[in-house]
């Protein structure tokens, strides 16, 4: 499913962009940029109040959200650098996510020229439910 369709959107140093996919997908999801070697950061969840939690837990000096190993499945923060003209898929693994917001870290201009999720699974109907005292916990389950 390619996001930008033939469009690119352009982010200035130290900004961001939020993406709306519609609904909750569980996939991989790549991005391309039409310069290269640019240092981008993403974040994605599953609804905006997730978003919300992992950026405030991604702020905060050893926060649980920047501690997940590369090994563990929707770790829902990172950087990744982007090459000219590729495809770079952001997570090794399976990502849940209806929200992914991508932050321009480098100190030029980076232009996104395509956004596309390759689905491993069919949305989801909600069952249970889990609340505890920690916000990262409650964000995580």
């Amino acid at each position: 499913m390619p996001y930008l369709s033939g469009k690119s959107v352009t982010i200035p140093p130290g900004k961001s962009i939020l993406f709306d996919f519609g609904i909750k997908i569980a996939g991989r999801i790549y991005l391309r940029a039409n310069k290269g070697n640019l240092k981008i950061g993403y974040a994605y969840a599953s609804d905006l109040n997730q978003l919300e939690i992992v950026k405030k837990e991604a702020a905060r000096k050893n926060s649980l959200a920047i501690q997940f190993p590369s090994f563990v499945r929707c770790r829902p923060i990172g950087e990744i650098t982007l090459k000219e003209d590729n495809f770079i898929m952001l997570e090794n693994d399976l990502s849940v996510l209806r929200y992914l917001e991508v932050f321009n870290n480098s100190t030029k201009v980076l232009e996104l020229s395509g956004i596309k999720a390759r689905y491993d699974a069919a949305p989801y109907k909600w069952f249970g439910s889990f609340v505890c005292s920690d916000e990262a916990i409650n964000m995580a389950w």
